[in-house]
């Protein structure tokens, strides 16, 4: 788990049974965080696999193995989250996921906030939902190269 602040390179790191998240970062209220989590493994955590948590922005997940999330309360192998909605206040944004694989957590993958983009993702044995979205402030999520998307996309309004 990291502080609050920015310029972090997160890469070929191995994390096994961690108590709570495997890897967060947290957002910095308004500063651009530029964070990458690259080539990693996590395999058991108790909630989260990799999450950027508290409006991360300019972020990228890429080319990670997470399993065995979620293994005793609610979580999901890559999570990206938003504690603010309102257009004025910064909320997670321009986040890359890609390449990543995810087996075995509640939701595969599961993001808030906009101007993210999800593509070329493994995602397996999802007990709840592949990909489960939460679009804030009407702006738009981007997919690309997400081939079973029509059946596993969840989107909460």
């Amino acid at each position: 788990s990291t502080g609050t602040g920015q310029n972090y390179l997160i890469e070929n790191v191995t994390i096994s049974d961690a108590a709570q998240d495997g890897i967060k970062v947290t957002g910095g209220g308004g500063t651009k965080t530029n964070v990458k989590v690259v080539n990693c493994t996590v395999d058991t955590a108790r909630r989260h696999g990799i999450e950027f948590a508290d409006d991360v922005t300019w972020g990228v997940i890429a080319n990670n193995r997470v399993r065995n999330t979620n293994t005793t309360t609610s979580g999901a192998g890559i999570f990206v989250s938003s504690t603010t909605v309102a257009p004025t206040i910064p909320s997670a944004s321009f986040i890359s996921i890609t390449g990543n694989v995810v087996d075995t957590a509640e939701n595969g993958i599961r993001a808030q906030g906009h101007d993210i983009t999800i593509s070329g993702n493994t995602v397996s044995s999802a007990t709840v939902d592949g990909i489960r979205l939460r679009v804030l402030d009407h702006h738009l999520l981007v997919f690309a190269d997400v081939d079973f998307l029509p059946e596993a996309l969840q989107h909460d309004p």
